[in-house]
């Protein structure tokens, strides 16, 4: 799995969403597109569809995150992308 370089995470308003404002922000800080991970959201298939466009692509198992959960009080879990 690459190591060399972690998204840590790309967020926009609604508003710019469809603009290719994020697409343009990754290419900014990794214009080759090189080896990388990053972690998303299990529940956020918007993320995860863009992420694959970016050429990432899901590697394991989700992971429950303890620390953090959404408005009704339910774990949130992760999962990590790898290009």
């Amino acid at each position: 799995m690459p190591r060399d370089h972690e998204l840590w995470f790309v967020y926009l308003l609604r508003e710019a969403y469809g603009t290719g404002l994020a697409e343009l922000l990754v290419d900014a800080v990794d214009p080759r597109r090189s080896p990388a991970y990053l972690w998303v959201f299990c529940d956020n298939p918007r993320a995860m569809a863009f992420y694959r466009k970016l050429g990432f692509a899901v590697y394991g198992e989700k992971v429950p995150l303890k620390t953090l959960t959404d408005a009704e009080g339910r774990a949130l879990s992760e999962i990590r992308m790898v290009r």
